[in-house]
């Protein structure tokens, strides 16, 4: 499926530094998203790989997973491809998929993501990790990655040609905190995880009560949602209530980062 650009406009700029507030996402630059928080890899990201990974220890087998708002990047992938059948990614920016299709072909001068690959690996067998254990998750990475969709976070349906119930996992990581401001959360989330199979697994991660995002010389305005939002809308979409679980983690000291903290969250659908 074509993916397109989405469109709109940005206020006036805040303050001294000149970041611009945007409503929508037409001035995210892929590049420097991934630079600014991606290239440390400190305790924050350290544990989402933990956490995704102790996550695909216990998804089923040979199940089809979607990212909803991929972004950028591969992390999300590591700890899934070994588990998964296939993997969906689904964005409203064509410069997402971009960056993603730049590195399965590898291509120079695009982020290497092999540090986060090795300390999957670590995770998963504390033995050695070699350079060609590394090359071998690349290349599983890339074969299960098998489908580039548009997707219209707040739109029904949330991804055009692609039915409900039709995905064993569901991921989406820093994305569900953009949704519009005019569309009710609720029912823009009831939406999202209709396209989840029964039994399926909702895996994803959000910005902890944060008003806006900044990348680059543009901030990105935020829903200020944290974990009880979600412990109130999962069980009304047919989640059990036993098997949500969530994690808030600190922005780590020193990296100055926008957020105070941020939630890594699950849960499986009755």
């Amino acid at each position: 499926m074509q993916a397109t650009r989405s469109t709109g406009s940005c206020s006036e700029a805040i303050g001294a530094d000149s970041i611009q507030a945007c409503h929508t996402t037409e001035n995210f630059q892929p590049a420097v998203y991934v630079k600014q928080y991606y290239e440390y890899l400190g305790d924050e990201n350290l544990a989402i790989l933990k956490f995704l990974w102790r996550q695909f220890q216990r998804c089923p087998e040979d199940a089809d997973m979607l990212d909803f708002g991929c972004g950028p990047t591969i992390y999300q992938f590591i700890a899934a491809a070994p588990t998964v059948r296939t993997i969906h990614v689904a964005d409203s920016l064509v410069t997402n998929f971009e960056a993603i299709q730049d590195w399965m072909a590898g291509k120079p001068d695009v982020f290497s993501w092999r540090e986060y690959i090795r300390e999957t690996l670590v995770l998963e067998d504390p033995a050695a990790v070699s350079s060609a254990d590394i090359r071998k998750r690349e290349q599983l990475i890339k074969q299960k990655i098998a489908r580039f969709l548009h997707c219209n976070l707040g739109g029904y349906p949330p991804i055009d040609g692609v039915a409900k119930a039709s995905y064993d996992v569901l991921m989406a990581n820093y994305c569900l905190e953009f949704l519009p401001a005019h569309i009710d959360f609720e029912a823009g989330m009831s939406e999202i995880l209709s396209l989840l199979r029964p039994g399926g697994r909702f895996i994803f991660q959000f910005l902890r009560r944060t008003p806006d995002y900044p990348v680059g010389d543009h901030r990105f305005l935020c829903r200020q949602i944290d974990e009880d939002d979600f412990l109130r809308i999962l069980p009304k979409c047919g989640f059990l209530s036993p098997t949500i679980e969530y994690e808030i983690v600190e922005a780590e000291a020193g990296l100055q980062r926008p957020y105070e903290s941020f939630v890594m969250m699950a849960a499986s659908k009755a």
